[in-house]
């Protein structure tokens, strides 16, 4: 724990200050200008205070295999992609009946599918604090549970095949189908075997969601 606290307090101290050392940081992590924007979203992590500015890595590993492709290839994947047959996008607002939208339906099916079914699919309010924590009995009865210390690894579905049976998603549902090939898509989190491109919630910047020393935990 001191180690991590050590090699905490040395990346913040070598966080840039300025843009132009922002700029100079970039160029020599990626060996690439930094892309349109950089200096806007600059102003705006400064403005808000945010400590790091430089140690971003996890986005530059997702969109690295976008980057060995052209664009044109991109746009195909994404056109492909589209117009699978079979494969529906639905959209969930929270607590609102679900929808489902797909433009590749023939129209005949249009007045069916797009009728509002509020009144056969009702709100659904989910307790989400309803349970305890996940924890063991007793810690005593869990002496072989050790700490993540490499959590790159630890993530890696490949050499975990136990987790298969910890997980739903692993349990293959008949309504989740992967899209294969290289396409840039945006999630806020995502598995190991997938190349989404991960970004922060956007609950984070909810004023719910903001850190208040007065609510933290004792």
């Amino acid at each position: 724990m001191d180690k991590a606290r050590l090699d905490f307090e040395e990346t913040l101290h070598k966080q840039s200050r300025t843009y132009a050392a922002a700029c100079d940081e970039y160029r020599r992590r990626y060996k690439i200008e930094p892309p349109p924007g950089f200096e806007d979203w600059f102003l705006y992590a400064s403005a808000q205070q945010s400590p790091i500015i430089d140690d971003y890595d996890a986005i530059y590993d997702s969109i690295l295999p976008l980057l060995r492709i052209s664009g044109k290839e991109i746009n195909e994947n994404i056109v492909n992609a589209r117009n699978l047959p079979g494969n529906d996008l639905w959209t969930s607002k929270g607590d609102t009946p679900t929808t489902k939208q797909h433009p590749y339906q023939p129209e005949h099916k249009g007045p069916v599918q797009t009728t509002n079914m509020g009144h056969y699919i009702s709100s659904l309010h989910l307790p989400t604090q309803q349970y305890p924590d996940p924890r063991p009995p007793n810690p005593a009865q869990a002496p072989n549970l050790p700490f993540v210390t490499d959590p790159k690894q630890a993530k890696n579905l490949c050499l975990h095949p136990e987790y298969s049976t910890k997980h739903g998603i692993f349990l293959s549902p008949t309504s989740f189908r992967p899209i294969t090939g290289l396409l840039p898509i945006l999630s806020t989190g995502s598995l190991s075997t997938m190349t989404d491109i991960l970004y922060p919630s956007p609950a984070y910047l909810a004023p719910d969601f903001q850190y208040t020393p007065e609510k933290d935990i004792p």
